[in-house]
């Protein structure tokens, strides 16, 4: 139990860290989502240790597939880095913690689109950073879990 906890800590760290370099140079450094996937290999074999069957894996898997594969379908309209990203949080959180935040993190970036278009700081081709926003996602579908909320 306290190793989950560690690797979903040590995943909120490393998030927080992509976000801050999404926001600012609008990319993915190639090394942090490399240590996103040590993270998500750990909690894989940590799962499988507890007796977490490969269904089970394979599923947390699609968000993050399904994102990568939207962005090479628009050619990087949806940045391939997010994807890759989100295909490392699947294993750490499982299917439902993963579409939860998935959701809440579309949602958020959603409304601040809105508000960007709104104030008329951009239209619609303005692109934005989405790992901040999948941090915030995460970060709040963890603790809701952790409170048995989700």
């Amino acid at each position: 139990m306290y190793m989950q906890i560690i690797i979903q800590i040590l995943l909120m760290i490393l998030l927080v860290i992509t976000a801050v370099i999404d926001i600012r140079k609008r990319e993915i450094p190639f090394v942090l989502i490399g240590l996103g996937a040590i993270l998500a290999i750990i909690s894989l074999v940590y799962g499988f240790a507890r007796g977490m069957v490969g269904a089970e894996a394979a599923l947390a898997l699609l968000p993050g597939g399904a994102m990568v594969l939207i962005s090479l379908v628009t050619r990087g309209e949806v940045g391939l880095g997010d994807g890759l990203m989100l295909l490392c949080v699947g294993p750490v959180l499982g299917l439902e913690q993963t579409v939860a935040g998935l959701l809440i993190s579309l949602f958020i970036s959603s409304i601040f689109s809105i508000g960007v278009l709104a104030l008329k700081k951009g239209n619609r081709k303005t692109k934005l950073a989405f790992i901040p926003f999948l941090t915030v996602g995460t970060g709040v579908a963890m603790l809701c879990a952790n409170f048995q909320v989700i």
